[in-house]
């Protein structure tokens, strides 16, 4: 029997629960049968069950129904929906804004940003920082049946190898200069600056904050004879509008062979200036010193030295975090189209895989139900992307765009986009991100 499976019963029980949850009428019923459940061989669905039926009592008990007479009018009727504050309802058919693998890093970073645990704030889902998806949960798409499952199944391999995930703000925070200035919206992946076969490895994180930008340089030393003293990074714009501007940075004190070291550059943001695109061209300027390959002890002269390093950008999409949303359809409905923008862009790919990862790429944010690759029976097709994110200032954006081939002579990708948010200027800033 099917039902021998626990994943199928566990699956089975949480719909029940969910269908109770959004039609009262049936409670009454779905009651009887969830309760037999109660007495299950696995301790995991017995859970189950115990908090379906704990909920549906105590909501049958606030909010009885009352069937219609069986001579009503259809209009007549009352629609089968809970009531208002219905605790059924709240508790299981409202899913979590977030997973609990998220909610409990997000608990972590709040307790990691200094004064966090010091204010008087109520702790919401609304004031714990912003979490990106990690690795494994935009590369890992979760079963059918875990889907159906609502709450997460516990014999899943891939939970039990999961790495904890470190929080890349924590060295911010860990130095008092930078942790005055608040807490860390996002922080990118290393952007690498040098080939990894040179003399010094620089690799950059650009930590983001409502009205700044903090680069992380990590600078490794990798040259025997010699230990890198008062390391610092100098970077320079290429445009004048002030939209941001260098106004410090921290040395990283000494750098001994085979070891990193971090240096940091403040960059203030103008916040009435419109984002966009910038790139700096970056120097590290440094102290020599020769010292003995095997004690590490100083043998000659100290020299300054400067040393060029690749150029960096900083976009309108290093400004957006990248996170998924429960039920993209209905965040799409529910967002409404009032401060919707719509473009359309030629872009010069040529294969649809090619213009599907430009275009993820150029908005910063998170594919939405699968759609972030193309299908190999569907190459020939018009491809439809959903992506979700939160942009800086905690504003939700999502965006559906539809990314086909044009063949012929001018072969291109045709791109139409759609960005809502809740601020018609932050939808129109997403859609200005692609080039």
């Amino acid at each position: 029997s099917i039902l021998e499976n626990r994943m199928i019963r566990a699956a089975a029980v949480t719909s029940l629960g969910m269908f109770a949850a959004r039609c009262p009428s049936l409670r009454s019923s779905i009651l009887t049968l969830v309760k037999r459940s109660l007495v299950d061989e696995d301790d995991e669905n017995r859970d189950r069950a115990a908090i379906i039926v704990a909920m549906l009592e105590e909501a049958m008990e606030q909010n009885p129904y009352v069937p219609p007479p069986e001579d009503a009018d259809a209009e007549d009727i009352p629609p089968d929906v809970p009531a208002e504050g219905d605790i059924a309802a709240f508790t299981l058919a409202e899913g979590l804004p977030m997973s609990f693998d998220k909610l409990e890093r997000s608990i972590k970073a709040y307790q990691s940003t200094p004064g966090a645990m010091e204010s008087d704030e109520a702790i919401t889902f609304s004031s714990l920082p912003v979490l990106e998806d990690t690795a494994e949960e935009i590369d890992t798409t979760p079963s059918a049946l875990e889907e159906m499952g609502g709450l997460t199944l516990s014999a899943s391999p891939l939970k039990e190898k999961k790495r904890e995930a470190l929080d890349p703000a924590a060295v911010i925070y860990a130095i008092p200069e930078l942790a005055s200035l608040g807490r860390v919206f996002r922080s990118s992946r290393p952007v690498e600056l040098t080939e990894d076969e040179t003399e010094y490895v620089v690799r950059c994180i650009k930590h983001i904050f409502e009205g700044h930008v903090v680069l992380q340089f990590t600078v490794q030393n990798t040259i025997a004879d010699q230990r890198l003293d008062n390391v610092s990074i100098s970077v320079d714009g290429d445009n004048d509008s002030g939209l941001l501007e260098a106004t410090g940075e921290i040395a990283a004190e000494s750098i001994s062979y085979n070891a990193a070291g971090n240096c940091f550059t403040v960059l203030d943001r103008n916040q009435e200036i419109a984002l966009e695109t910038i790139r700096f061209s970056c120097e590290m300027n440094f102290t020599v010193v020769q010292v003995d390959k095997e004690s590490g002890e100083e043998t000659g002269e100290s020299f300054e030295e400067e040393y060029p390093l690749e150029d960096l950008e900083i976009a309108t999409g290093d400004f957006m975090s990248k996170v998924s949303v429960p039920d993209f359809r209905a965040a799409w409905e529910s967002m409404g189209d009032a401060n919707e923008v719509l473009e359309k862009f030629a872009l010069q790919f040529k294969s649809l895989d090619a213009a599907v990862a430009a275009v993820i790429d150029f908005l910063g944010m998170r594919p939405c139900d699968g759609t972030g690759t193309v299908k190999s029976s569907a190459r020939s097709k018009p491809h439809m992307l959903h992506m979700s994110g939160v942009f800086v200032g905690g504003r939700s954006v999502l965006a559906r765009a539809q990314i086909a081939m044009q063949k012929g002579e001018a072969e291109c990708a045709v791109l139409k986009i759609a960005v809502r948010s809740e601020d018609v200027a932050v939808s129109r800033l997403i859609a200005d991100c692609i080039k």
